[in-house]
């Protein structure tokens, strides 16, 4: 998959974009920010350097999406009070794109919706809403503030020097899912649905990829309560964990592990399957 090839304005390098449909990139080499006007580049500013992922996908992976292969050309990184997660720029062999979201190791694909109809106001979107979208009944499950912290590779329109922006997801009861994106007025809206990591078929992942995989899923701590060590089974999705030396609760998110609640005493329950039992 390639498409055309246009020299950096600011640094005179070749830049090759892997899709012909592409509005925005980033110069390898100078690191500027290009947007494309036909078969000329313009300067838009200079990107930082995106912060570090722990996901395995990367700028040319490839994979399969309902029989359809795709590669990975950019991506748009997005933070919250919880973390960060990445919306990775997806091309398809048709010329078509849509984006994979990579976050607390859930994944889902999405596609651009050009006329959703009419969405309603940011402040009129709350969890528990309803709305009537694409002959189908979704609910706002929830509505997440965010700051755009920086993009790479190529993207489907102009996107740079973005501040604070909110988002709502919703879901449906057949298990579809929508996303609208509130840095845009109206809001643009994706649609899509969740998927399974290993069914998207991915190559050309990370060197590491089996080594950031497992970090993403263990992690481990010590309790600040009682100082011992408390395993997080899967810590890209734990909110809070439970110290079994202690009984106190803890924040799986934050760095040091803060202790949300404590019990001077405690009833000692057996559970039924064991806490680690495969199946």
């Amino acid at each position: 998959m390639s498409g055309p090839s246009a020299q950096c304005p600011s640094c005179g390098a070749e830049v090759a974009f892997r899709w012909s449909g592409a509005v925005q990139t980033t110069c390898g080499y100078c690191d500027s920010i290009l947007v494309r006007h036909g078969t000329d580049l313009e300067r838009v500013g200079k990107v930082s350097e995106p912060p570090p992922t722990t996901s395995p996908i990367q700028l040319g992976t490839e994979g399969r999406y309902e029989g359809r292969r795709f590669t990975v050309v950019g991506r748009i990184v997005y933070g919250y009070e919880r973390g960060g997660w990445s919306e990775w720029h997806l091309v398809f062999y048709d010329g078509s794109s849509g984006w994979l979201s990579a976050a607390m190791l859930e994944y889902s694909v999405s596609f651009l919706v050009e006329d959703a109809g009419p969405i309603p106001y940011e402040a009129q979107i709350t969890r528990g809403l309803r709305l009537r979208l694409f002959g189908d009944t979704y609910e706002v499950t929830d509505t997440t503030p965010a700051r755009y912290l920086g993009t790479e590779g190529e993207l489907p329109w102009e996107y740079h020097d973005r501040g604070d922006m909110t988002f709502a997801d919703l879901k449906s009861a057949g298990g579809r899912v929508v996303t609208l994106d509130q840095s845009e007025d109206p809001p643009l809206v994706f649609a899509g649905e969740y998927v399974d990591f290993d069914e998207l078929s991915l190559e050309n992942l990370r060197e590491d990829a089996g080594e950031v995989l497992h970090h993403e899923q263990v992690r481990t701590l010590n309790c600040p309560r009682c100082g011992s060590s408390v395993e997080v089974r899967q810590a890209g999705m734990s909110v809070n964990v439970v110290c079994a030396s202690c009984a106190s609760v803890l924040d799986a998110t934050s760095p040091g592990a803060k202790v949300l609640q404590s019990f001077e005493k405690r009833a000692h329950l057996e559970p039924l399957i064991p806490l680690g039992a495969k199946g």
